[in-house]
């Protein structure tokens, strides 16, 4: 089954505050120079959800424009095996990773903040259809 425009931006944003999940666990720095392999990536997951009591994440690791990794661990709140492809709900944690992600288009040009939400996520329905990113940015949490 297709996952609409808004199910597809959860699940990057939820792809994103995962892939940020073993930067804030890290124990310690690691040289920026280390290769880590999808066995490592999975290992250290599998342990930080354990250690955080967390059920469960969706990592997608990138070099430049490329995927070199991505998996789902864990499960979702209604007991699922999480998937690369598993859409996730954008939470409270990842609204500085949003709002710099929409800061970014907004200086590229591709998105102004006083935009209607709808413009760029027509399966968006909020209650006023002409709510928009300035407006959200001020009754948000």
């Amino acid at each position: 089954m297709p996952h609409s425009g808004l199910a597809r931006a959860a699940a990057s944003g939820g792809a994103l505050l995962a892939a940020l999940l073993p930067a804030v666990l890290a124990p310690a720095p690691v040289a920026a120079d280390a290769a880590f392999t999808p066995a490592d990536i999975d290992a250290y997951m599998t342990a930080a959800l354990a250690d955080g009591g967390l059920p469960g994440a969706v990592v997608a690791v990138t070099r430049g424009t490329e995927v070199v990794h991505a998996a789902g661990y864990g499960h979702d709140s209604e007991g699922a095996a999480l998937a690369p492809d598993s859409p996730m709900a954008v939470g409270s944690l990842s609204k500085s990773v949003t709002a710099l992600a929409v800061a970014q288009l907004a200086d590229e040009g591709l998105l102004a903040f006083d935009d209607p939400v709808r413009r760029h996520l027509p399966e968006f329905a909020p209650a006023d259809p002409g709510f928009s990113r300035r407006a959200r940015r001020w009754t948000t949490s």
